[in-house]
């Protein structure tokens, strides 16, 4: 299976590398490039930067393992799967050295960080790639160190779905809806619950893409429980909402709830980040703000957009392009966040149905995509 995973994240980065850097540096001028963070942003930087041949990178990571977490949905209900979207980073990775260790502060020169034993070192670099995303007080990101004990975490958690009698699941954003249609499609008969503080399901998404998956989630007898919230849960597993109704569920579980990896960032540099929203304060060069040797990408960024894994597929080839505009001193490009994209927009009811928005108005439903979509999961970590 590590082939396969690692042929798929060469595969997902055709399209970066055949649009390559119009300001590559001078053959034999090497640059020391720190990446802080091992998720969908590392599987497209680290290749596409080894493509340029002068940078000597480095990527920290707490974990020892590369995880696809766009497919926690299923693999958390199916864990076998998870062997199909995890690599460690020792199988994958190639010139790109690797630290293993959590980021506790970052200066313009350096990173401090804190090894799995305690050790605490300093790596100096030319510039630095903030890249550390964004974290769930639950299973859907991988918070364990080692590869080993993410996959006794996944079988844990998907045995407690497959003894419960009633799973309720707390937010019908895409991941909530996605998941309640996996947990289905191994189980038929189980209950399943989604309570949704909004007045419709997949409120990011277009209206019909709401009402769509709504009447998926119908046919599959899923219930849906629309503006109200979870207010309290019992130890015996009474969960009670605002709305006064009373659900006894067996597993109840968060889908939702975000948290901005930034502590390490404003611990030396607190101007660097929003205090209400624990962004990192980017410019449109993808440049810390007053910080220009600090480049920031993905969630923890503070564009004013979705956080999507898909706008990556544009925003990395462009922050290469502009790592070498840095290094060569000539004027970086300015990133539009219009630019974008919010669409193609698709939201995977099981291998047998899909909602597909290709833009606002854009927006039907199909049988044949979402097991090409589980195939991606397999072959295109990152997507």
């Amino acid at each position: 299976y590590q082939r396969r995973v690692t042929w798929g994240i060469n595969f997902q980065l055709s399209f970066v590398l055949l649009m390559g850097a119009s300001n590559s540096l001078p053959s034999g001028d090497r640059r020391k490039l720190l990446i802080i963070g091992g998720g969908c942003t590392a599987s497209l930087l680290i290749p596409a930067l080894e493509k340029e041949g002068f940078y000597d990178v480095t990527l920290v990571d707490k974990k020892d393992y590369w995880e696809n977490n766009t497919a926690s949905v299923r693999f958390l209900v199916q864990p076998e799967f998870h062997t199909k979207t995890s690599i460690k980073y020792s199988d994958w990775l190639t010139s790109t050295q690797f630290v293993q260790g959590e980021a506790i502060s970052v200066s313009d020169t350096q990173a401090e960080i804190r090894r799995p034993d305690g050790e605490v070192i300093k790596l100096p670099f030319d510039a630095c790639v903030l890249a550390t995303g964004s974290s769930y007080s639950n299973v859907w990101k991988a918070e364990d160190l080692s590869i080993s004990d993410r996959r006794s975490t996944v079988d844990t958690f998907s045995t407690k779905i497959k003894q419960a009698n009633h799973v309720v699941i707390v937010g019908g954003g895409a991941t909530g809806v996605e998941f309640a249609a996996e947990v289905r499609q191994v189980y038929p008969t189980k209950k399943i619950t989604i309570v949704h503080s909004g007045d419709r399901v997949l409120p990011k998404n277009p209206l019909k893409a709401s009402r769509l998956a709504a009447a998926r989630l119908a046919a599959l007898n899923v219930d849906v429980i629309l503006n109200d919230k979870v207010v309290e849960t019992s130890a015996d597993g009474v969960v009670r909402t605002t709305g006064g109704k009373t659900i006894d569920a067996d597993c109840l579980i968060q889908a939702g709830g975000m948290k901005i990896n930034s502590a390490f960032v404003s611990k030396l540099l607190p101007d660097a980040v929003d205090t209400k929203r624990g962004e990192v304060k980017t410019t449109f060069t993808m440049q810390v703000e007053r910080h220009p040797s600090l480049f920031a990408i993905g969630d923890i960024w503070n564009f004013s957009q979705d956080k999507v894994a898909f706008a990556l597929k544009e925003a990395v080839p462009f922050l290469v392009d502009n790592l070498n505009r840095y290094f060569r001193g000539v004027a970086l490009r300015k990133w539009s966040v219009s630019k974008q994209p919010q669409f193609p927009a698709l939201v995977i009811m099981g291998d047998k149905h899909s909602v597909l928005s290709l833009g606002p108005i854009m927006t039907f439903a199909f049988a044949k995509g979402a097991a090409m979509k589980a195939g991606l999961w397999t072959i295109l970590p990152g997507l």
